[in-house]
């Protein structure tokens, strides 16, 4: 059911869990200090325990209060990145449960961009762990409707409207021995973003991608439709692929999801998309891969994609 503000912060503060809007996608939020409440985050979106869940903080000095290890380059990306879709894993401190961070001697801080948010922090005097507000492995939310319809109605939601990024941050990890920036997950930062910012400010770091299954949202198999999805390899046209997976998957009804010629509304559109097309269970979803659109934001995309696809098919 939906709340308003002032019901949402008594149930945070009561322990209970609330869906909150962020610019990347609805969080199923609850207070970082009980474990109870950490654990109801697990339970109720059937996620396993060793995958950490993201610390939303209000601020800059919020969050660098749960850094064990403080270093100028942390403060520099989250005043240069923050609020917005950035996500960074520092070196915790004793603050921070095992629980938020799956028995690791690091955690994942993100100040969100979304105002009602944000004052939910400030007015708890407590961060918030928020990863998804949806079943553990399925399609992100990006609306309130979305919240509602994945947990029946039964969630206390607080409506911020649609997400208007609608893809989750880019999740970044510094090694400060080899000065390197890793990406753990792309996201809406984009690579590019990153090493103009340390150009900029002179900093000799690389940035570099690198798969963790351990981080969130790191698994090699999340943002699942409920109908199949499948990415096609081939440079055949659009009919001949149609007619293809026609012949081949006779019962179905195929369904193409939209890649538009722009990166930004392919990614806001994308979570919409999958769910609006997985209404039916007779629907069979498709996308062509594009050699084209392989940079920058495309890559956040195909790596949401390719997570959530049950199937490659190449046809030559």
């Amino acid at each position: 059911m939906k709340v308003n503000f002032q019901k949402a912060l008594f149930l945070l503060k009561e322990g209970n869990l609330v869906a909150v809007p962020t610019e990347t996608v609805y969080g199923l939020a609850g207070r970082i200090d009980r474990e109870k409440t950490l654990e109801k985050i697990f339970k109720i979106k059937k996620r396993p325990f060793f995958d950490p869940l993201i610390v939303h903080c209000y601020n800059i000095p919020q969050a660098l209060t749960y850094v064990s290890k403080k270093h100028f380059l942390l403060e520099k990306l989250l005043k240069h990145f923050s609020p917005g879709p950035f996500t960074l894993i520092v070196k915790k401190n004793q603050k921070i449960s095992p629980l938020i961070t799956g028995g690791k001697d690091t955690v994942a801080l993100r100040i969100p961009q979304h105002p009602l948010t944000r004052k939910l922090i400030y007015k708890l005097g407590v961060p918030l762990a928020a990863p998804s507000a949806n079943s553990y492995g399925k399609v992100s939310p990006v609306s309130a409707e979305h919240v509602l319809s994945s947990f029946k109605n039964k969630l206390p939601v607080l409506d911020g409207g649609r997400c208007k990024k609608a893809l989750e941050s880019t999740i970044v990890s510094p090694e400060f021995k080899t000065k390197s920036l890793f990406i753990l997950r792309p996201g809406i930062i984009t690579k590019k973003q990153i090493e103009n910012f340390l150009i900029k400010e002179n900093l000799k770091f690389q940035v570099k991608y690198k798969k963790d299954v351990f981080q969130p949202g790191g698994s090699l198999s999340h943002y699942k439709p409920s109908v199949p999805f499948y990415i096609i390899e081939s440079k055949k046209t659009k009919k001949e692929i149609y007619n293809f997976l026609s012949k081949k998957y006779p019962k179905k009804k195929l369904k193409e999801l939209s890649l538009f010629p722009s990166s930004q509304k392919t990614a806001r559109l994308i979570y919409l998309q999958l769910r609006k097309l997985s209404k039916d269970k007779k629907h069979l979803i498709y996308v062509q891969r594009s050699q084209k659109k392989n940079q920058g934001l495309w890559l956040t995309i195909w790596d949401r994609l390719e997570k959530a696809s049950s199937k490659f098919i190449k046809i030559d």
